[in-house]
């Protein structure tokens, strides 16, 4: 997942928010 991040999705702060919103999302529930 940290591969897309460092790709063409960080300029996009939807998509980026989207991104680290599933992550956080897996990794704390």
């Amino acid at each position: 997942m940290k591969a897309i991040i460092k790709h063409k999705r960080v300029m996009d702060p939807e998509c980026l928010l989207k991104v680290l919103g599933s992550l956080y999302l897996r990794e704390c529930s």
